[in-house]
């Protein structure tokens, strides 16, 4: 504050104030493009782990499904094995909807990095909208889909310097 209300101010006192801007460099560098890039891209390869692993578990439910599915129609006329594997499914159908309610919080992740990947130079990026969780068809639809936006964030990440 002296250096603005008691004019002229001192070398040793220009020294201070010019060593104490350089020491906050780093924030002023963070709003342009180049401080968002490593930021936007850490996120990024966050989300990116994130998305694999949950599709890593929706191929899981859709395998699961799919196989219920046939012994289902091979136990025509057990009613005690229809029964249990109807209730199998039930459950397999539930695990998947909780599974895509996750992805929820990711979207909305992408929503809010969306300004900040602009500063970067990158587009923004969205998931689309999700399938049903009732049958393994709908599910590798699901999987196709969401697999196509990972492959979509790793192409920005690699422009970006890819993930450590």
């Amino acid at each position: 504050s002296d250096a603005v209300t008691s004019p002229p101010p001192s070398p040793g006192l220009i020294k201070d104030i010019v060593e104490a801007a350089a020491d906050l460099a780093p924030c002023f560098l963070m709003v342009t493009p180049a401080g968002m890039i490593p930021f936007v891209r850490d996120i990024l390869c966050l989300i990116l782990a994130l998305l694999r692993c949950l599709i890593g578990q929706l191929k899981t439910i859709a395998g699961m499904m799919s196989g219920l599915q046939i012994a289902l129609k091979e136990a025509e006329g057990n009613e005690d094995l229809t029964a249990l594997l109807k209730c199998a499914e039930e459950n397999a159908a539930v695990s998947a909807s909780h599974l895509l309610e996750a992805f929820g919080p990711l979207s909305a992740l992408l929503d809010l990095l969306a300004p900040m990947m602009a500063i970067a130079g990158a587009e923004a990026i969205q998931l689309p909208a999700l399938g049903s969780e009732t049958d393994a068809e709908a599910l590798n639809q699901t999987v196709t889909t969401l697999q196509e936006v990972v492959d979509t964030i790793q192409q920005v990440v690699d422009a970006l310097g890819g993930c450590n």
